[in-house]
Parts: C-alpha cells; structure tokens; sequence
C-alpha cells in the first residue's frame, strides 16, 4: 500500500560542485585525462543515474484464525474414544461414531478466534502525514470492535511527525488496547547492537583511536516519549532485539535485549584486567611516532591506505574478511581482496 507518491510540499535535492583553487603539478590536468580516457576504454557503458523516490510503504498485515481448542467431554459425550479420530477433528475432518453416527468439527471445537492484525508504517516526515490520516485503508482498524483492531502499531517515523497534533489525533482513532511501538532517532536511543565487536574496537583504539574510533552510540535517547501529551498510553520507544509476540498471547519479549554496551565502563574494567595490552599498545603507538618522522621524504608517502575490514553477508567482529582500499594521488584508486559483498 501507497501512501503518497511524494510528499505534498516541494522538496528538491541540490548538488553544487566546488571547484579546486589549490595549487597542482604541471602533469597534474594531464593525468586526470589520461585517466578518464582509460576509464572509458574500461567501461565503455555509464549506469543510469538514480533517481530519488519519494513514496512509502506501508504495511496491514493479518494472521491467520486461531483455531478454538477441543473439547474431549464433548467429543465423548458423542460416543467417541480418545485415539484418532480425535486428531482427525483438529485438523478439521469428520468422522464416524461406533453407532454410525457422523461427527462435524465445529461440534467438539470451541469457536475460532480472528487472526492478530498489526500495521508497519513509514513516515519520513510531516509532509506525508496528510496521505496517511486520510487513507481510507487504516479506517477498518480505527474502531471499539476488538476482533478488528490492530494488536500492535509499528510507527518508523522522521523528526517532527510524533509532535504534530494530525498524527497524534489519528493514533488515538485506533483502540485503547492498541500497542504502540516508536521508532525514531530522538525518542529512541542509539544503543550498540553488536556489544563483542564494539568491545573489541574500544581495545584497538588504545592503539589508535582515530583509526580504531569507537562507535557512536547513546543510551539515553534525546527526547522523552512522555513530554508528548496527546500520544496513546500504550506507547513505547523501540529497542534493538525487542520481540512482539502475537500468538498464542499478546506480549513485548525484551528476554534478548543484550548488555548495555557504556566505554567508560569498559575502559576501567580494562584498566583493571588488561594492563599487558595496554602497556604493549602505548609501545606500538610510540613506535608508529618514530617511524612517521622517518618516513618525510620516502617515494610514495602520500599513498594512502585504507583497511575497510569486513562490510560481508557474515560479518565479524574479528573482521575476517579483508578489504583493503589503496588510494594513489592524481592515478586512482586499488580496492583488494573485494568478497562476501564488500561493495
């Protein structure tokens, strides 16, 4: 589902290209030529440029019925014995009694319950909240009927949009036992996700931390969902590995949420158990200092390169998988050792 192919106001994207006033080589224009000229033999064909698509998707999903649980007492109140034919009925088949008699399903098993409706909705910005609170898709769902209201609301929303009074009036439309699940870059917070690999960099930055730098991440999100007066009571920001369970009951599972990953924290534990690494790490980064003031005036110092780790279908925090990316002022760029989708 559609819901805007825009947005309602203009938003244009513009590029600018500055030019280089800094001084160059005399060979310096010629080899940017001479390079071009190459890259057209190479690749004879450009790719089409890109164009940036302002729609978004949303998504009303429904489970199937929930089958009514069976009813032994009945089914021998009918003349049946537990065996079988039992099974039979579960799954939806009749049978026959000793006397003859032909059992239905819908005689031994409770009445079915409706499968569980929940919506995923992307909202980059104010500009799309018009085309979501007048889409007629959401009305069905917006009502005091339960079998029909949606358990749980998945809301990924841009700045501004959870502030704005039209949003706010629509998610209350929707029934007061309707879950509300936020997720926005202000109101939810920046945790690490992968807590071993971030672990890992903090003890390469004792080597060097502009190389090795530490992810960003923030604990605390920016802004309190409970500043916001008008929202449903039923809303809460979304976590890394939260888990929504839908069947056979209604429950947010936070069982897998891993360790809050905090440095300052880490780097006194490691002060307190590593102090080898860190004693070698001050060495390397001494040595690393002596080697640079003896290397001012070596043929290709200026070449630059770039360990990009590991970007693959399996990643790792050790960074098995080697791309290394070797750039050579005026002549270009080597990438090598490109696999498991590096690019």
């Amino acid at each position: 589902m559609n819901i805007s192919d825009e947005p309602q106001d203009n938003q244009m994207m513009q590029t600018s290209k500055k030019s280089n006033s800094g001084k160059s080589s005399p060979n310096r224009g010629d080899n940017k030529a001479s390079l071009r000229e190459r890259r057209k033999e190479v690749f004879p064909k450009r790719l089409p440029k890109s164009q940036h698509s302002f729609t978004s998707v949303a998504y009303i999903c429904k489970g199937p019925d929930y089958k009514g649980k069976f009813d032994p007492l009945a089914a021998k109140a009918l003349g049946l014995e537990p065996g079988p034919q039992y099974a039979d009925l579960v799954r939806g088949n009749s049978v026959t009694a000793p006397d003859g008699t032909v059992i239905h399903p819908h005689q031994v098993m409770g009445p079915s319950r409706p499968g569980m409706t929940f919506i995923i909705l992307d909202v980059p910005s104010t500009s799309y909240i018009s085309s979501v609170c007048e889409s007629p898709e959401f009305v069905t769902y917006q009502t005091s009927n339960k079998d029909t209201q949606p358990r749980v609301i998945i809301h990924m929303v841009g700045n501004g949009v959870l502030e704005d009074k039209r949003y706010q009036e629509w998610m209350n439309k929707f029934g007061p036992e309707t879950e509300h699940i936020i997720a926005n870059e202000k109101y939810c917070p920046q945790r690490i996700i992968f807590y071993s690999s971030a672990l890992s960099q903090l003890k390469l930055s004792k080597i060097d931390e502009n190389h090795f730098r530490i992810p960003y991440y923030s604990n605390e999100p920016i802004k309190q969902l409970k500043s916001l007066d008008n929202i449903p009571k039923k809303a809460s920001f979304a976590v890394p590995m939260m888990i929504y369970q839908t069947e056979p009951s209604f429950k947010l599972d936070m069982s897998q949420l891993g360790p809050v990953f905090d440095h300052n924290i880490e780097s006194d534990k490691l002060l307190e158990s590593s102090d080898d690494y860190l004693n070698i790490a001050e060495e390397v980064k001494q040595e690393v200092a002596r080697s640079h003031s003896e290397a001012k005036n070596i043929p290709g110092k200026d070449v630059i390169i770039t360990t990009l780790g590991t970007g693959s279908t399996f990643p790792s925090k050790y960074r098995n998988v080697s791309a290394t990316l070797i750039k050579i002022p005026n002549n270009g760029f080597i990438l090598l050792d490109v696999g498991e989708g590096t690019l």
